[in-house]
């Protein structure tokens, strides 16, 4: 037995190594393979074979080979460096406003959603594989994005980067659900670590304490 677990980087580290280490005292002779993915990554690896459970958003590919359940909401903030110039402008900003300024956005490794543009707003685009990568990037004030509140927060409070408040649109959340193959039930160790971390999660910031029910990728998607 091993646990082969694919995570979207956007999911909270810190809370899934207290799920991992409460895991290893419950199963200490259990090996395990932990990848961490942006984007379609994730889900690329639960497709191909090389994990069997993911913990990440759905994708827009909408197939029906995979069984996905409700976990968690990671609430976005528009974040910018404070000695950026859009950190110095007052007010609702507007996408005329945010338009002339590098957005730094992440881009897929797989082709699972190579087409999708949501949230892009910049005429310019500064485009990074991983998260921790493009916060150094932001920290250094190359440009402005959507981060995972619990990234930037610390940063925030510390007058690092400023939350900025983009004018006619409301804070957002990306959820996030954990999948498998369809028909294939997952092990002892690995049902045993989604019950951990549903629990765990419910501490999220705008985490919902009642799932969404089992539903398939297709739907979910929809």
């Amino acid at each position: 037995p091993e646990l082969t677990l694919a995570v979207d980087a956007m999911f909270p580290i810190p809370l899934l190594m207290e799920s991992l280490k409460a895991l290893r005292g419950a199963f200490p002779q259990l090996p395990a393979t932990v990848f961490t993915e942006a984007l379609g990554g994730a889900e690329q690896r639960l497709r191909d074979g090389a994990a069997r459970l993911a913990i990440c958003p759905i994708s827009p590919t909408r197939q029906d080979d995979l069984f996905a359940e409700f976990m968690t909401r990671i609430v976005m903030w528009p974040v910018v460096a404070t000695g950026h110039p859009l950190a110095a402008l007052s007010g609702p900003l507007t996408r005329e406003a945010l338009e002339p300024h590098v957005q730094l956005v992440l881009t897929d490794r797989t082709s699972l959603t190579q087409n999708f543009s949501g949230g892009i707003i910049s005429r310019q685009i500064w485009r990074f594989a991983d998260l921790s990568t493009r916060l150094d990037f932001l920290l250094a004030g190359f440009g402005w994005c959507n981060m995972p509140v619990h990234m930037v927060e610390d940063h925030v409070a510390a007058g690092r980067l400023k939350k900025l408040e983009v004018a006619d649109r409301d804070e957002f959340s990306v959820p996030m659900y954990v999948m498998h193959e369809r028909g294939r039930e997952l092990g002892r160790a690995g049902r045993w670590l989604i019950a951990d971390l549903r629990e765990r999660a419910k501490t999220c910031p705008n985490a919902y304490k009642s799932a969404e029910g089992r539903l398939s990728v297709a739907a979910a998607a929809e």
